[in-house]
């Protein structure tokens, strides 16, 4: 240890504790058997078992086996009655940092992990530590061990949370166990004395390797600290300057730091436990209720309504118009899973047409002149290339079959009574429409469109290509994030195949030779600046879907019934599809955006993969073994989608989200900083030892008469 270490800052106590780590191990039992009475281990008392004779007189006085209660309903170590053997496992005492096993703190266990063992193993081996200023205990338990169990225990609730444990997980005995489990075989067969010897034995070898390793182990843990420490540090800061400038505001962020410095001040002290609020949690009164949320997105669908004329006012209705068209291929798909009746599907089918009808009439008079203005300077090859891209590829990723393919997560999945068989029920995969093609444009095969220029040069009428042009000067590169997914499914029903044909022509629809043009700048202007809008509203209603999620979700874990439970799934299962049409929408529109000249590496519009479509972790029992270092959600960095929100209540509600969200990124980014001082205080710690004993095996050497001994100590 540091010479100076009693003198370090009360606040840096935790440089010089003590993290340890106990728990039990129900396959390293024994069966019952005739032994030798008088059997015992040649190691008694001398290595990581607690002296057995001494054990043998305390459980002697115990008298009979009790059983414990327990107000943790997830516990089960405590019931009885899975045991078998005179020896039903072993409770292990070791270090949480560096999973070395500790001397002297193992303990048999007779049916069951009972607290009276636990805390003979825990005196025994901790001795050797008892003068250090500060322990740190984890235990699975501990919520139900501390609580006649003073000094040693004094943290609640996670790791995460506490200061000064770095990124300590406590789960050193487990990985311990896993490596011995397959010794079990053999031991519980053998005699007592000879079962802990056998043991003892692996666990000196466990330790001598650890020893070897540790300079590797230490500086490997350095590095992924260091950069764990700097991204956690970076991803606050953004998150702050998002608060700061949004609706949130500096003042209540203010708050949240006061309140977090009054929890790690009281954390610490158990006397202060019974009243401390736990800041890493939603407040139980902030849920937002269904009929808020109904109410909340039915005031956002009623301000996307609009009026609009013009080339701006064609271009943002064909922008509404693609999006209602992947709407009605959604519904389409789903089938008899759909939400929307098949009669009302039809009704919006026939509405969709009507609406693309009349926007080509005015797309006639605003758009398509530009277009043919464009085309016009082309000779007939590169028309013929035109054309044939813009009917094959128009509205690349209008029908998003990878997120189509997104499922919720597997904890949300409720098994639900099939609907009976209904003969009245329509199916609308089979049900059709007849084809409403523009005025001019019977002669197209398969697609829908607004006559151009470019219409004569389809498949319908193509021209002669001279044998010398490569097939694939046909073929506009699709953007990477599309390539490797499949066009249109062959396996759609021919409803879905009708409206899919229905092109909605906007010049990030038409092949660059085109688009590229000067009679199409403005176009390409108005369509890019309404598209960045657009991503951003689909990226805003995302997060809204994501966190409104989650809190149905939760609140699902409270429902109890058939009945309760098939409406809470149902809900969550719509709220899932949300999810689906705003992650789909936003990769549309950004698709659009490539197409119209956005760099791929635009650091506003990224990429949005699954991994990316999720919320933020808000309570600790949906927390996951290694999120410490899973990057959050790249969405996450701006929060200005609370400011959209009207109702008082549904804003109180995500802030309360985005409070909990600040909360566990600082204690993220302390635990990381802990983390790289307490491994700068390990590597000199360790050095120092090295140290200690190559100066006490050398002074072994030169006091020792014997040339093999002195050489012994010199190795």
């Amino acid at each position: 240890m540091d010479p100076d270490w009693k003198r370090r800052d009360p606040n840096m106590k935790f440089m010089d504790a003590l993290f340890h780590a106990i728990d039990g191990n129900f396959t390293q039992n024994q069966k019952e058997k005739k032994t030798d009475e008088d059997d015992f281990p040649l190691s008694l008392g001398a290595a990581y078992f607690a002296n057995e004779i001494d054990v043998a007189k305390y459980i002697q006085g115990l008298g009979p086996l009790k059983h414990e209660t327990s107000t943790c309903h997830k516990f089960g170590a405590m019931g009885y009655s899975g045991h078998w053997g005179s020896v039903s496992g072993t409770l292990g005492l070791s270090c949480a940092r560096h999973m070395f096993v500790l001397p002297g703190g193992g303990v048999d266990l007779q049916k069951g992990e009972r607290f009276a063992n636990v805390d003979f193993a825990m005196l025994s081996g901790l001795r050797l530590w008892a003068a250090l200023d500060m322990h740190v205990s984890a235990y699975d338990i501990n919520c139900q061990y501390r609580i006649n169990f003073a000094e040693p225990c004094r943290y609640k609730y996670s790791l995460h949370y506490l200061p000064g444990v770095g990124m300590t997980d406590g789960e050193a005995p487990e990985r311990i166990w896993a490596s011995l489990n397959a010794l079990a075989l053999r031991t519980r067969e053998m005699s007592s004395g000879h079962r802990h010897d056998v043991i003892n034995d692996f666990h000196t070898d466990m330790n001598i390797r650890r020893t070897h390793d540790m300079s590797h182990f230490l500086k490997r843990k350095n590095v992924e600290a260091e950069a764990m420490h700097s991204r956690a540090a970076t991803t606050l800061e953004k998150l702050e300057e998002e608060i700061c400038a949004g609706v949130i505001g500096q003042g209540k962020l203010a708050e949240w730091k006061q309140e977090e410095s009054v929890w790690v001040g009281k954390v610490v002290n158990m006397e202060e436990h019974k009243n401390l609020k736990n800041p890493y949690e939603p407040r139980q009164q902030k849920a937002l209720t269904q009929k808020q949320l109904l109410a909340n997105m039915s005031a956002k669908a009623s301000q996307s309504a609009g009026f609009s004329l013009g080339l701006v006012g064609v271009i943002e209705e064909g922008i509404d118009l693609q999006d209602v068209k992947a709407e009605i291929l959604q519904e389409l798909a789903a089938g008899a899973n759909s939400d929307v009746p098949a009669s009302t599907l039809i009704d919006i089918r026939k509405a969709f047409t009507k609406r693309v009808d009349a926007w080509r009439t005015r797309a006639g008079t605003y758009l398509s002149p530009l277009v043919d203005e464009a085309a016009e300077a082309l000779d007939d090859k590169a028309k013929q290339v035109a054309a044939e891209a813009l009917e094959r590829d128009t509205e690349t990723g209008q029908v998003d079959e990878e997120v189509e393919g997104w499922v919720a997560p597997e904890e949300d999945v409720i098994e639900v009574p099939a609907k009976p068989e209904d003969s009245t029920t329509v199916d609308r995969t089979t049900r059709s429409l007849p084809k409403r093609k523009g005025k001019r444009a019977v002669n197209l095969v398969g697609t829908t469109s607004t006559p151009t220029v470019l219409s004569k040069f389809t498949v319908a009428h193509p021209p002669t290509v001279p044998p010398t042009v490569p097939s694939t000067a046909l073929k506009r590169k699709r953007p990477p994030e599309d390539v490797g997914r499949p066009a249109t499914s062959g396996k759609r029903s021919e409803a879905w195949q009708e409206v899919n044909a229905v092109l909605i022509e906007l010049p990030s629809s038409h092949h660059p030779t085109v688009r590229d043009r000067p009679a199409m700048r403005g176009a390409v202007m108005v369509e890019t600046e309404l598209r960045k809008n657009q991503a951003q509203k689909y990226l805003d209603d995302l997060r809204t879907h994501l966190i409104t999620s989650y809190g149905l979700t939760a609140k699902k874990k409270e429902v109890s019934g058939q009945r309760r439970t098939t409406r809470a799934f149902g809900a969550i299962r719509r709220k899932w599809k949300s999810v689906q049409n705003s992650a789909a929408a936003y990769r549309r529109t950004r698709i659009a955006l490539l197409a119209l000249g956005m760099p791929h590496d635009d650091p506003v519009y990224r990429p949005l993969n699954k991994e990316d479509v999720k919320a933020f972790t808000v309570f600790t029992a949906d927390q996951r073994l290694g999120d410490s270092k899973t990057r959050t959600s790249w969405i996450w960095e701006d929060l200005s989608f609370i400011n959209a929100q009207g109702d008082d209540a549904v804003k109180e509600y995500f802030e309360d989200a985005v409070r909990v969200h600040w909360f566990r990124t600082s204690a993220l980014k302390q635990r990381w900083y802990e983390q790289t001082l307490l491994l700068s205080e390990e590597m000199k710690r360790t050095a120092r030892f090295f140290k200690y004993y190559e100066n006490h095996w050398m002074a072994a050497a030169e006091r020792s008469d014997c040339a093999g001994r002195a050489g012994y100590a010199r190795k």
